[in-house]
């Protein structure tokens, strides 16, 4: 409360009003506790990927347009309600914007070029400071190149993915970005058939202090580099997770106990899918498994924060009761230590539409059911539900990043119904509806939450919307063609559809704690 008192919210600034104080610990101490101290106030840097380039935008300076001004999408304003979003700045990028990162701590921005990958120094204006060349060159006509890109945990690497192609088959390249050996390429290996967009795994990723970086192979298993990618693949000192028809890993935050796991998803073959979770210090035999259930096709893994507990997501194609026409779904709970596990939802409760992590207490959100699905919290210790938040249509959850507040959105095939709930005080804060929303998240500060339309989801109508945790709409930027093509054009090969796509992605500019 405003007197300090346990539970209230540190007023000193806009970016720590989103969490709570915590227990027994005065205003004076909790402001040193929470951090408040921010670099540079650029905390709210928002970048969006359009056909035209890579506009990174000031999302907190935002000003009223007067009625005579000028500029468009482009320059940062916003018709519908009538403001101007401040541009930071305007990076080339390919026509269909294959692809963008942000390193972990926001210092670095990747973004795809057509000779291959640029790299940006976010602290220093967004200069570039790195340009690494594609390896593969374009074969028969077909055009190859980068098309998307993964920063390692402390940034020391950055891996490249490549259109994969027959007789270029190495299309996943690591590149040094720190020591004497920046720019150079350290390791290459194989992510078969992949052409572009989401990646089906990442095939390459490290420990959260980069002292080992893992690499799946299939058919060998999940390789454990002590030393990094210094090391030949037949070096004996190299480890091994003996999983060689892994299709798919996580790797968890460093415990409390200083301990690292890695969770594999082990499709469906003669035996049934499972879940099996390893200790990197004796990777010979898994601490726990779990074995999934029938016609499993997939699977999520999701950790929690420090690494005790992880979320299995397993999705079947198959629903044998009838009543889904997307199939099935089960929701498991894992203790990484092994010594405890369950099944949280199965067939019998409906589909789980979406499942969420807390990013500060050990405690996850679940939607789950026919709609009006139900809204659960569940205790991440012993995966036990502890609340109901209601009943309503919704299928997406976000956490801001300080775990006060939780988006609960109805998106894709729902009306795009938005409710901000307060977790400590459960309490809905705010309802509204941003309709046609395929992407959204809450800024660094916590405060604020933003909404796209974007293709190739949405081929027209794409739009920017940001929003305060209060409801109210803070600005509208929408991303309309100067010129709008006709809609079917006959070139002699039959008629083609024209688009309106203008906005491919958007992200913010992440901010350590």
């Amino acid at each position: 409360d405003r007197h300090g008192r346990e539970g209230a919210c540190c007023p000193r600034c806009r970016r720590c009003a989103g969490r709570v104080l915590p227990a027994g610990k005065s205003r004076r101490r909790a402001v040193g506790l929470l951090g408040c101290r921010t670099r540079d106030s650029a905390a709210m840097d928002l970048l969006v990927a359009t056909k035209e380039g890579v506009i990174v935008m000031d999302a907190s300076c935002v000003e009223q347009a007067g009625p005579d001004s000028g500029g468009n999408w482009q320059t940062g304003k916003a018709e519908s309600t009538g403001n101007t979003v401040k541009v930071l700045a305007t990076l080339p990028s390919p026509p269909n914007a294959f692809g963008h990162a942000w390193s972990p701590d926001g210092d670095l921005l990747a973004s795809v070029c057509d000779e291959g990958l640029r790299i940006y120094d976010a602290c220093k204006g967004y200069r570039q400071i790195h340009e690494l060349e594609k390896v593969a060159p374009d074969v028969g006509g077909r055009a190859g190149g980068v098309r998307n890109v993964v920063f390692s945990p402390l940034r020391k690497c950055v891996v490249t993915y490549e259109k994969w192609d027959p007789q270029y088959p190495e299309n996943v390249h690591v590149w040094a970005l720190a020591g004497d050996e920046v720019g150079k390429r350290l390791y290459s290996c194989i992510l078969k058939g992949y052409t572009s967009g989401a990646l089906p795994v990442s095939v390459v990723r490290w420990t959260a202090d980069e002292a080992t970086a893992i690499e799946l192979q299939p058919g060998r298993g999940i390789l454990l580099r002590d030393n990094g990618f210094s090391q030949e693949d037949d070096d004996d000192s190299i480890r091994l997770i003996p999983e060689k028809n892994c299709g798919n890993f996580e790797v968890s935050p460093k415990t409390p106990k200083d301990q690292t796991f890695v969770s594999c998803f082990i499709p469906e073959s003669s035996m049934a899918a499972r879940i099996a979770v390893y200790d990197l210090a004796s990777p010979a035999k898994p601490c726990i498994e779990t074995i999934l259930p029938p016609k499993v096709k997939d699977a999520t893994m999701k950790w929690n924060s420090d690494g005790t507990a992880l979320l299995v997501l397993a999705n079947s194609d198959v629903d044998e009761s009838g009543w889904s026409y997307f199939g099935t779904t089960y929701l498991y709970w894992i203790k990484s230590d092994g010594k405890s596990q369950a099944q949280v939802y199965g067939a019998k409760d409906g589909q789980v539409q979406d499942i969420a992590w807390s990013p500060t207490a050990n405690e996850f959100a679940v939607i789950v059911g026919v709609p009006p699905s139900a809204v659960v919290v569940h205790d991440g210790k012993t995966g036990k539900q502890t609340s109901e938040l209601g009943k309503a249509k919704r299928n997406t959850l976000k956490w801001n990043p300080f775990g006060r507040f939780l988006a609960i959105g109805g998106f894709g095939t729902l009306a795009g119904d938005l409710d901000f709930f307060d977790r400590p005080k459960e309490e809905t804060i705010a309802s509204l509806r941003a309709p046609l929303t395929v992407h959204c998240d809450f800024g660094p500060d916590g405060r604020h939450f933003m909404a796209c339309t974007v293709a190739p989801r949405m081929n027209e109508g794409n739009q920017l919307s940001m929003y305060k945790y209060t409801g109210e709409l803070v600005f509208k930027i929408d991303y309309v063609p100067d010129h709008i093509e006709g809609r079917h054009e006959d070139t002699g090969a039959g008629a083609r559809t024209k688009t309106q796509a203008l906005l491919y992605a958007a992200s913010w500019r992440p901010v350590q704690p």
